[in-house]
């Protein structure tokens, strides 16, 4: 991503307006910027506002308090084409691809056994599906128990995901995060750490990992359950590798 600032894109420095506005507009600029990163990184779960929504962006078309045009007309039809857009886009991807994602979920959850003997990890025969809707769904609808805490899947590139349930919908903080000490690590230096070869990152939330084996990543998964149910502590991780 392309790194600018107001300063640099509208030529504003302190020179040209009174440093203290250049200061608060520069906050508001940051605090937009950082939500995008938040949710990019999918850190929003950190106390932090996100005001990027539906309902934010319908009221930035009203007219401002210093807008010399006060109608309202255009831009309420403004706001009819934006949220009519969102509204067929969201009946799009319901109908033609949320929906259809629900055989593919319902027959990694009738398989997670197969999977691994814990029935906390499923395997998904397409990646890219949304999964994680069904996988609350389903679990409540059969009252799972235990519930799913990993589910692996084949990325774009051939490489394998090891991706964390979250604790709920649209939540940021997972179920059972891969470990502490993995985080923020990739390649060679991630392998070294956990013993699991073919390791190619680790997210430095820890909700995600990859591997470039599907073995690989139910190695991540299983060794994760495994510190968990011995609640290992970061310290005690290289003794656990070498059992």
């Amino acid at each position: 991503m392309t790194r600018y600032t107001i300063a640099s894109s509208r030529r504003w420095t302190p020179s040209t307006m009174e440093l203290p506005r250049t200061t608060s507009l520069l906050c508001r600029y940051n605090h937009c910027r950082h939500s995008f990163f938040l949710i990019n990184h999918s850190l929003a779960f950190i106390s932090y506002q996100i005001n990027t929504g539906l309902s934010n962006r319908v009221k930035r078309l009203n007219p401002a308090w210093n807008d010399k045009d006060k109608s309202t007309d255009a831009r309420f039809e403004e706001a009819i084409k934006l949220t009519g857009s969102e509204l067929v886009s969201k009946i799009d991807f319901y109908k033609n691809a949320w929906l259809p994602a629900r055989t593919l979920v319902e027959q990694a959850i009738h398989n997670r056994h197969q999977v691994d003997p814990s029935g906390e990890i499923v395997r998904f025969t397409v990646g890219g599906c949304p999964w994680q809707d069904h996988v609350f769904q389903i679990e409540r609808e059969r009252q799972l128990e235990p519930n799913i805490k990993f589910a692996i899947y084949e990325d774009d590139n051939g490489q394998w995901r090891v991706q964390a349930v979250p604790v709920s919908q649209g939540s940021f903080a997972s179920r059972l995060p891969l470990p502490e000490a993995w985080r923020g690590l990739n390649t060679d230096v991630l392998s070294g750490i956990s013993g699991i070869p073919g390791c190619v990152f680790c997210h430095h939330s820890g909700f995600i990992g990859g591997n470039s084996s599907y073995e690989g990543a139910l190695q991540m998964a299983r060794f994760t359950l495994q510190m968990a149910a011995a609640s290992i502590t970061p310290a005690d991780h290289q003794e656990v590798k070498n059992l």
